[in-house]
């Protein structure tokens, strides 16, 4: 009889803790599906502010490459297409389009050049980010699996 009573209280024990694991797997699978919607709405709301900032951008520069961008900056010289063989001339002649830009476009590219870099980066650490929420989801899909 005491056999019975201690393997019913090990079964009724046994049931409790799988009852409880289920119930924190249920969870964990909940805040995961809750983290990754907040973090697509995040990467919506970034890709958005990325058109945004692209589409400012474009702004600054004008209609057209070329055109002053705003009243009172210096004009960006307009690109013209050369052929393979004029440009290689051209370059073996020593013509360096940073010797025809002045100091100030050079700062601007350079500046440009800046922002375009930390963009990139903004973007490769937010990708990196969601891959590490994507693999901590599967985790935990995994561990509801089972």
């Amino acid at each position: 009889m005491d056999q019975e009573q201690a393997e019913a209280a090990a079964n009724a024990l046994s049931t409790h803790r799988e009852n409880v694991l289920w119930y924190l797997r249920q969870k964990l699978s909940q805040c995961g599906q809750l983290q990754a919607s907040m973090m697509e709405t995040r990467i919506t709301r970034e890709m958005e502010k990325n058109k945004s900032v692209l589409s400012r951008a474009r702004g600054r520069m004008g209609g057209e490459f070329g055109a002053p961008a705003v009243p009172g900056e210096p004009d960006v010289p307009k690109f013209e297409y050369k052929p393979h063989e004029e440009q290689r001339r051209e370059e073996r002649g020593g013509g360096h389009v940073e010797d025809e830009l002045t100091p100030q476009q050079l700062h601007m590219f350079e500046e440009q050049n800046q922002d375009m870099l930390r963009h990139y980066e903004e973007a490769l650490n937010q990708v990196k980010y969601v891959a590490m929420v994507v693999a901590l989801v599967n985790c935990a899909n995994q561990l509801q699996d089972r």
